[in-house]
């Protein structure tokens, strides 16, 4: 695990491909760690030709942490409620990624992020155009009010507190249960390796205050409706079908505010990146990437 110091923080990271090679920056989501992309998917950017730069976001995985990971008391975000007073925004996130790409001395990057990951990499494309080679934003708003208008189901279980450290089960049994919640009906997870996986992400790092400090983020940044309509860059937006999170409205929402932005509605996706889906969304983003990178982007 490498780590560098951007944006006046410190960055946990990966990088894999050769370092001439297109890069494309994987931001994930809502306290979810650099761990979490399937192997499947950014390997197969590796062999496709490109270099792959995945990252801990701050207050998540081996990211830099801005208070404690325990849950806070009731009253300061208890309860699986944010804190009222956020410790940092979506652009301070958007920084880190910009501030990663200076430190490995990448000067252009596609950037790539899945549900908050997409939102901040929206704000890096819409900031940083001279260091966007094109923007994929999957499972992703615009920030707009009620942004979140899925089934009831998966927005409570969203705000639910999480358990506490000590009891490791409870811990493990909940993020199994929010990986089949939130994930594609059509192609559910195995649930041996849904549990694996659990454990390989609360062993490596549980921060339940951190994934607090993230949605106090969200709510902080607001609307990017404004912003998405000066996005300059090549944009291609990726959205399930089955999405019980975020319904698919709301990324072709999004992608009607972005110029010239394509849209791709995947049968089958829930919120998450399911194994058999993963060779058409490996096709859609390299065919799109390569066309950006050659200039061959046709609008919609």
């Amino acid at each position: 695990m490498a780590r560098v110091n951007a944006n006046g923080i410190e960055i946990a990271f990966e990088t894999t491909g050769p370092e001439t090679a297109p890069a494309i920056l994987l931001t994930r989501g809502l306290g979810t760690q650099m761990i979490e992309w399937p192997a499947a998917f950014w390997q197969g950017m590796v062999e496709h030709g490109s270099r792959v730069v995945r990252y801990d976001n701050r207050d998540a995985g081996l990211g830099q942490k801005f208070g404690p990971c325990e849950a806070p008391p009731e009253g300061e975000g208890g309860a699986g409620q944010a804190p009222t007073r956020a410790a940092y925004d979506l652009f301070d996130m958007a920084d880190d990624a910009v501030g990663l790409l200076d430190g490995l001395g990448i000067e252009r990057a596609h950037i790539l992020g899945i549900s908050m990951g997409g939102m901040i990499s929206q704000i890096v494309a819409a900031r940083y155009p001279e260091r966007t080679a094109s923007l994929i934003s999957i499972m992703s708003t615009a920030g707009e009010p009620n942004p979140l208008s899925g089934p009831q189901a998966a927005l409570e279980a969203l705000r639910e507190p999480w358990p506490p450290a000590t009891d490791r089960e409870a811990v493990i049994a909940r993020w199994v249960r929010d990986d089949r919640l939130f994930g594609s009906r059509s192609h559910p997870s195995n649930a041996d390796s849904a549990r694996d996986r659990a454990t390989a992400w609360m062993e490596r790092c549980y921060c339940p205050g951190g994934m607090l400090r993230q949605r106090a983020a969200i709510s902080a940044t607001g609307s990017r409706a404004a912003m998405l309509r000066r996005i300059s860059r090549p944009t291609l937006v990726i959205h399930g079908d089955e999405d019980p999170l975020i319904p698919p409205a709301v990324g072709a929402r999004a992608a009607r505010l972005i110029p010239e932005a394509t849209f791709k509605l995947v049968k089958g996706m829930g919120h998450d990146l399911p194994a058999p889906l993963i060779p058409e969304l490996l096709d859609a983003i390299v065919d799109f990437c390569r066309a950006a990178d050659h200039g061959h982007i046709a609008a919609p």
